[in-house]
């Protein structure tokens, strides 16, 4: 979660393991248990959504794309970041989504951006090779995280959400869940 926006009238976190015993004290406030496939907030509450390293932890990441997009504010962005499977091992990818059970979905760059396509303006993309663990994966020494940052790239979006481009149905929420 990301905790430095001081400015925001609202920032929260969704994370679906119970957090309030790793945390700190003064961050709970702002984190909420939940999942992405089912934001606890009113349609077009946000002007930004970060999903930060979620898209490929997810049992339904279109669901989660547009869930982001409700909960979005028309003009409003999602900053979007998963690691993707560099298209030489796209051969490997449905037998990954099989054997590595945190990680459901193997994404290449192209799946993630015609996901993204139908309901968002690209306005920024950046796709670097690794996952951006190498020092990670050197002191840990763990074979699992040198072979991901290996195999991965990591892509980075900002996405613009247009006025009219909402084909979900509206989602009401209680309004007592956002603050």
């Amino acid at each position: 979660m990301i905790y430095g926006m001081a400015e925001a009238k609202l920032r929260i976190g969704i994370e679906p393991m119970k957090m309030s015993d790793l945390i700190e004290e003064w961050k709970k406030k702002f984190s909420a248990k939940g999942v992405g496939e089912a934001l606890p907030f009113n349609d077009e509450s946000f002007d930004i959504v970060i999903c930060f390293n979620v898209l490929d932890h997810c049992e339904r990441p279109l669901i989660v794309i547009r869930e982001s997009l409700r909960v979005l504010r028309k003009g409003g962005a999602l900053l979007l970041w998963v690691h993707v499977l560099r298209n030489s091992y796209k051969l490997l990818q449905s037998l990954l989504d099989r054997l590595d059970a945190p990680h459901p979905y193997h994404f290449t760059e192209h799946q993630v951006m015609e996901m993204v396509r139908k309901y968002f303006i690209i306005q920024w993309k950046n796709c670097a090779h690794g996952a951006g663990i190498v020092g990670h994966a050197k002191v840990c020494g763990n074979p699992k995280i040198l072979l991901a940052n290996y195999m991965t790239e990591s892509l980075t979006m900002r996405l613009v959400r247009v006025s009219g481009n909402l084909e979900i149905p509206k989602r009401r929420v209680r309004e007592s869940n956002t603050k």
